[in-house]
């Protein structure tokens, strides 16, 4: 069936077990209003001044473009987050969900201001249920994709690179805000430049105690990263949880391989089932002392705040 059909289709009076009123004269409209929630963004669309490059990605939660500015020609690219609001919803409940979807625009901008984090640009309403959130680009790869190729990285380079992380994240909780999903793909490693936190979607920010968008919609955090007591409950996320997290990287970034692939290998034995040396002998011993801090289970026997990690992680490296 065609979709200029479906009018004459849902008023056939077979199938309608209560008198119909008419609706063909506004057919139209509602055909274009089908069509605009399902149109994909299309290269060289326009998205307020920014013109769409290309679609780099699609989730549940937003559709990321990298475009450029139509008027700003001193920065070349631009990540472009286009959130949707659900076109059922009433006035409150449209209202909660900006709110929700704010949420990484409001962590950002609290974070405006240190180099191992991504800036953020003010964010604006487009079309009748969007809001996009214009974000800086960064050249350079995720970690994921850096963990995935045969690219050699040295020693001293992968503990920096957990380094600048961690002096990111010790700047975020030092202004009330907590990632909460700190994990390869939300860290960008660019050649010569540094390291940048992103994808601050499930942070918690302080004196705000909404659901985060992606507790909303049920979304589950990587088990391969998140602290065994966020786990257990996405609001017992803290400082601590996020230094585990970090740790695991760095276990990851030093070994080649996550130290668990299901996290019940942790919670019965309340600790990491391996240490970084025990899959590489070649690693100096620190290097365990550092991973077993960071990843301690109980996170009341971590390192005291990220701080303290950077510091031991300088000397390591």
């Amino acid at each position: 069936m065609r979709l200029d059909q479906t009018v004459s289709y849902i008023l056939d009076p077979e199938r309608l077990p209560v008198p119909a009123t008419h609706i063909g004269h506004i057919a139209n409209v509602l055909c274009d209003v089908i069509i605009a929630q399902f149109r994909p963004l299309h290269r060289q669309r326009e998205i307020g001044d920014y013109v769409v490059l290309e679609t780099i990605g699609k989730n549940n939660l937003y559709t990321t473009c990298l475009a450029r500015h139509r008027l700003i020609h001193t920065q070349s690219r631009f990540v472009l987050k286009v959130y949707h609001f659900d076109i059922y919803a009433g006035p409150e409940e449209r209202r909660k969900q900006q709110e929700r979807i704010l949420r990484d625009a409001e962590a950002l901008h609290r974070l405006a201001d240190h180099p191992n984090i991504a800036r953020a640009h003010l964010p604006f309403p487009w079309q009748d249920n969007r809001i996009v959130l214009p974000l800086e680009w960064v050249d350079g790869y995720s970690l994921r994709g850096l963990l995935d190729s045969d690219e050699a990285v040295t020693f001293s380079r992968k503990i920096d690179i957990v380094r600048q992380v961690c002096e990111g994240l010790a700047y975020a909780h030092c202004n009330g805000v907590i990632h909460r999903d700190v994990r390869p793909d939300n860290v960008i490693v660019p050649a010569n430049a540094p390291v940048k936190l992103v994808n601050f979607d499930c942070a918690r920010v302080e004196g705000d105690d909404l659901q985060t968008i992606a507790t909303r919609l049920g979304r589950q955090l990587d088990q391969h990263y998140v602290s065994p007591e966020v786990w257990r409950d996405p609001r017992a996320a803290s400082p601590a949880s996020d230094l585990y997290s970090a740790g695991i990287i760095l276990f990851e970034l030093l070994t080649g391989r996550p130290p668990y692939q299901k996290i019940r290998e942790v919670i019965p034995a309340r600790s990491l089932p391996r240490m970084p040396t025990e899959v590489n002998p070649d690693l100096p011993s620190a290097v365990d002392e550092v991973v077993s801090r960071m990843c301690a289970f109980q996170p009341g026997d971590r390192y005291e705040n990220m701080t303290q990690a950077v510091e031991d992680l300088a000397i390591i490296g």
